[in-house]
């Protein structure tokens, strides 16, 4: 029994606990002295007279108000069908707090002198003195108490009376006696009724002797699960529902994907190609059950319940809305013919690329070459396909580069879904193949490129408009990543030079990251000089994929980039001025946070000017500039030939205000 929901544990709703599950009682009928039976269970003496969930165990309890337990009052069935109550009729109650019996609440148990914490001479802590019990009345109910009081709910009980002498005497009172008399669902002993503290006239020989022995429950044997489709067109294709304990549920889709579909696939009988087709064939009846969720096949099982999953047992958090549909292709309706590439389903190729790792996807199905969409066609669904062709390291969607295909050609693939660890791509989620898909055009046709090995160039930058700029990826431990943190222009230039891409490299700071929080980031704050020839000679912390997991951060790098002219404005005469530059079409000023005498020198010999009296104007009258401030933090060694060459915190991306624009005098021109 428990109150819930109130100011203390002395009021709130009233809730009992039947068959593992906590339930409510109906108010009907409840009175005062329904509810001085609870207090009085909760040890109040006395009572003064919220919604819940889960079942209605009780109603029309009917206490005479003498009864120590609910049990013991008029209905004692627990059931949660033989009413109507809805739980906008919950009974609550409030104890008199002040009638809380303390003494009871200090009472500690303890098992003395015995071979083990089970076993021993049963004794009660009670007004500061450790004392004993007397046998005389103790029977299996006192018994079963002592036990859970002493912490051991599942127990095997037995006791007797210290006769001969085996256990030494209690050096305290006898606490208790004949008048111990308990119900058997009290949580403490203090709680059953007694003839007082300390009224006996026993002696040690009497004392309780109490074994609390561990006994473990023998678990149910597993239940095998039976499996149907429902809702589709035929046998093979619909809605996935499991049978448990009686019941047909469903399945959810949180995690689900094409390696958990082959699994029930080969339960069904199966053993072809399986397609997750998310709800197409849901949502289930609301008063079904979901039994299963968070599915996690290696899709090799014999059985679903061999994969990792949650649920049956569980409370699983699902709507109906979320209900698995697959589709099974047995293996006798499968094709075998292949060009390039043969899978049990569909064959591959690149058309209209420049060289065989990068063209447009085309699949062949039922002896015809198609198309596939690019709708949702991402780095997971291109990593299949190019591991289908025998390009083991990944690919990246091109959009329609390659594309579009003859008009006549069918599209036999959209919407493709896969986790990236597929070896067929009929193993992810798609619609289309049979029925096609009247909904893309062949303007939407996907292209993508396939990657080499990256163990000659562990290096590369992906999604980006042309091979010479996007993410700044690295391949580790069988996985490529991003860089991310405090990298610079040196780093980047770095990263063009080892990718053997000339010109001048570029941080581009505005980019939105299109990576997951799955997607590992490896490298952060990356530190080079600009003269290393590898990336990895630069200094930077250990390989870690979950630094910058938000990818907020990742390094975007845009190799080729032209250098950015500079000027000197305002100044008495050609050799200084504020500092200028021509960026996407503008002139900007750079601001003066964290600039020294190496930015000076660079931005003179920009200019073509000498570098040997370069220095800021910290004080002058050069007007501050307008508009655009294109810089902040500019971090230059000295020796660049541009301002462009050096570090800082991306083009535009600042924090400044005119008044802190830089002014430099460079002398007279060299």
């Amino acid at each position: 029994l428990r109150l819930v929901g109130g100011l203390g544990p002395y009021e709130g709703r009233v809730e009992v606990l039947n068959k593992g599950q906590w339930g409510t009682i109906c108010d009907d009928g409840w009175s005062d002295l329904d509810a001085s039976v609870v207090c009085k269970q909760l040890n109040y003496t006395r009572a003064f007279f919220g919604a819940g969930s889960g079942p209605v165990w009780m109603n029309n309890v009917n206490c005479d108000g003498i009864e120590r337990h609910l049990g013991l009052c008029g209905q004692t069935e627990f059931s949660s069908s033989s009413h109507v109550c809805q739980h906008d009729e919950d009974a609550g109650v409030t104890c008199d707090v002040d009638s809380l019996d303390q003494s009871s609440i200090d009472v500690k148990l303890r098992l003395s002198g015995g071979p083990s914490p089970r076993v021993g001479r049963l004794e009660i802590f009670y007004n500061g003195t450790w004392g004993s019990v007397c046998e005389d009345g103790f029977r299996d109910r006192e018994a079963v108490v002592a036990c859970r009081s002493l912490g051991f709910e599942l127990a095997e009980v037995s006791y007797g009376r210290n006769w001969d002498g085996q256990y030494a005497p209690s050096e305290g009172p006898v606490w208790l006696d004949r008048g111990l008399e308990c119900l058997g669902m009290e949580q403490n002993i203090a709680l059953c009724e007694h003839s007082g503290w300390g009224q006996s006239n026993c002696d040690y020989t009497g004392d309780v002797i109490l074994s609390c022995l561990d006994v473990t429950p023998t678990p149910p044997p597993p239940q095998a699960l039976i499996v149907r489709l429902v809702g589709g067109p035929s046998a093979q294709e619909g809605r996935l529902e499991v049978l448990y304990r009686g019941a047909w549920g469903t399945v959810c889709d949180d995690d689900f994907d094409a390696l958990d579909a082959a699994v029930f696939c080969r339960m069904l009988g199966f053993n072809g190609t399986a397609r997750y087709m998310e709800q197409a064939y849901g949502p289930g009846d609301d008063d079904s059950p979901v039994w299963l969720d968070d599915m996690q096949c290696k899709g090799n099982e014999t059985s679903a319940e061999e994969c990792v999953f949650s649920g049956l047992e569980e409370i699983v958090h699902c709507w109906h809305s979320e209900d698995v549909s697959i589709a099974c292709l047995p293996q006798s309706e499968q094709t075998d013919s292949a060009e390039m590439t043969t899978t049990p389903s569909l064959s591959l190729r690149l058309q209209d690329g420049p060289n065989a790792m990068e063209g447009r996807v085309e699949v062949l199905y039922n002896g015809t070459w198609g198309t596939v969409c690019d709708d949702d066609f991402g780095d997971e669904d291109a990593s299949v396909v190019c591991s289908m062709l025998g390009y083991i390291f990944g690919g990246e969607p091109l959009g329609s580069l390659y594309g579009p295909a003859n008009d006549s050609v069918p599209i036999w693939l959209n919407e493709v879904e896969c986790e990236g660890g597929e070896s067929l791509l009929t193993q992810c989620a798609f619609l289309g193949l049979d029925r096609g898909d009247p909904e893309c055009n062949h303007d939407q046709d996907v292209s993508l490129r396939c990657f080499s090995d990256p163990a000659a160039t562990p290096l590369r930058l992906h999604g980006g408009a042309t091979e010479a700029d996007g993410w700044l990826e690295i391949y580790h431990d069988g996985r490529w990543g991003r860089i991310c943190g405090d990298f610079g222009t040196r780093g980047a230039q770095v990263a063009c030079n080892s990718l053997g891409l000339s010109g001048n490299a570029l941080v581009v700071k505005d980019k939105e990251s299109t990576a997951n929080e799955k997607f590992p980031t490896w490298l952060t704050d990356v530190e080079c000089s600009g003269q290393e020839s590898s990336l990895l000679d630069c200094e930077h912390p250990e390989y870690d994929e979950s630094s910058c997991w938000d990818h907020d951060d990742d390094a975007y790098v845009q190799c080729g980039a032209d250098l950015v002219p500079l000027r000197l404005e305002g100044g008495s005469h050609p050799g200084e001025g504020r500092v200028e530059v021509f960026f996407q079409g503008v002139w900007g000023t750079i601001c003066n946070e964290d600039f020294d005498d190496e930015d000076a020198q660079v931005v003179c010999r920009s200019l073509g000017l000498s570098v040997s009296e370069a220095r800021e104007l910290t004080f002058s009258n050069i007007a501050i500039g307008e508009g655009q401030i294109w810089l902040e933090s500019l971090d230059c060694l000295g020796s660049e030939s541009n301002v462009m060459q050096c570090n800082h915190d991306g083009w535009g991306q600042h924090n400044c205000y005119h008044h802190e624009d830089v002014r430099v005098s460079c002398g007279s021109p060299s």
